[in-house]
């Protein structure tokens, strides 16, 4: 979902759609996928199909460890 968009915005049809109806609106041949040239347009219009990774700090990545559930148990009262 777009940033710009509100969270309560309603999906895309494509969201709800059939499988079929979905491979349909996509021009897309279950049997073969996609072309290479389609590929390669939708790289260029959308990039890779990629989510970025988000990187923690480390120091409280380490202090994570320590609490929680487990942090009953190396502490007891």
């Amino acid at each position: 979902m777009d940033s710009s968009e509100p969270a309560n915005a309603k999906p895309p049809y494509i969201a709800s759609a059939s499988v079929p109806d979905t491979l349909a609106m996509l021009h897309v041949n279950p049997d073969t996928g996609l072309t290479q040239a389609k590929v390669d347009v939708s790289r260029k219009e959308h990039g890779y199909n990629e989510v970025a990774e988000t990187k923690g700090n480390p120091v409280f990545k380490f202090l994570r460890k320590f609490w929680g559930i487990s942090s009953g148990a190396r502490f007891p009262a």
